[in-house]
């Protein structure tokens, strides 16, 4: 049986939840704040999918989405991975396999009875039963996240031109720190960020974000400087792995932005945690990113047939307009 909970039930799904301790992703304090965009836009909104058998909690499945004429399904900001989690009893592989698919698939159908249309939703890497989705004629796309399982190795895993960047940050003044101080780093975000020509998420949604996760202890900056901040990334923790979640960097010393990556990788290596990049399916950062080391880890995306036909074509414009 399917039951539905609204964001503000977070805490007591939690309490109804024997499994894994749900990813930070899920949680209330995450979701609300990044489904609100900053700006004047159309309404973002979120719920869990529940699944329950003889009275007991089986699968969780968070669905955010924005509500136009239609309910579209879409990520999160700066969300990396969401997806569905499952209480596995003691069991048979093919039986748990056989029985997520079964779970998964009735999620499927009551999205569809009710009239959400996917259009962008990452599950996270341990998720790869999607035979269902395809089944149901949904566009399943690989991506790739890079993910240090062994960051105390980094060092020796570094590429040589980061390590002539490492060497010219340090001889030009630039020291690291950790820090819970965030007013420096927002400030050279937002700067970094009107440079880049992007804006996904405002300043006020960003620095409420910030605070939250401060507050729960979650998450701190690693920052590089001289007599200015020169660079820094927002470096968030959960269950044992590091995630880069944003980075900001005033592009003036060669390799202040390196320093403070590495000292992120050093601290989870401290702390004996895996380091995921996180958004290395955009080319200049997958660049950067495969220099440090580590492995390249598949997850997936789930979307409807038309809005990719809707990406090639508008790739194909875009590739065509150049050659003009």
């Amino acid at each position: 049986m399917i039951r539905r909970f609204s964001l503000s039930d977070f805490n007591r799904l939690k309490s109804l939840w024997k499994g894994d301790p749900f990813p930070i992703f899920f949680e209330q304090g995450w979701l609300t704040r990044t489904l609100d965009s900053g700006y004047l836009s159309f309404a973002n909104r979120g719920f869990y999918l529940t699944y329950w058998q003889n009275n007991q909690l089986l699968a969780v499945f968070p669905i955010t989405y924005r509500k136009l004429f239609f309910k579209l399904i879409m990520m999160p900001y700066l969300t990396p991975y969401l997806g569905c989690v499952f209480k596995d009893a003691e069991e048979p592989g093919s039986h748990r396999l056989e029985k997520h698919g079964k779970i998964f698939g009735e999620f499927l159908d009551y999205l569809a009875a009710q009239n959400y249309f996917w259009i962008f939703y990452s599950f996270d890497p341990e998720f790869m039963n999607l035979q269902e989705a395809i089944w149901r004629n949904l566009h399943v796309e690989l991506r790739y996240t890079y993910l240090h399982s062994h960051p105390e190795n980094v060092t020796s895993t570094l590429a040589a031109d980061l390590k002539s960047d490492l060497r010219f940050a340090e001889k030009s003044g630039i020291v690291t720190e950790i820090s819970l101080v965030w007013e420096e780093f927002l400030d050279l975000w937002e700067a970094t960020l009107s440079r880049q020509n992007v804006r996904r998420i405002g300043k006020g949604v960003f620095k409420s974000l910030i605070c939250w996760l401060f507050r729960e202890d979650r998450a701190f900056l690693c920052l590089s400087r001289n007599e200015e901040l020169q660079s820094g990334c927002l470096i968030l923790r959960d269950n044992g792995k590091y995630y880069y979640l944003a980075g900001a960097d005033r592009r003036k010393i060669r390799g202040s932005g390196t320093r403070s990556l590495m000292l992120a990788l050093q601290h989870a290596a401290s702390q004996s945690a895996s380091f995921d990049f996180e958004g290395s399916m955009i080319p200049g950062i997958a660049h950067y990113f495969r220099k440090f080391g580590g492995e390249l880890i598949p997850y997936y995306s789930l979307m409807h047939p038309l809005i990719k036909i809707l990406l090639y074509l508008k790739r194909y414009i875009s590739v065509s307009g150049k050659n003009m």
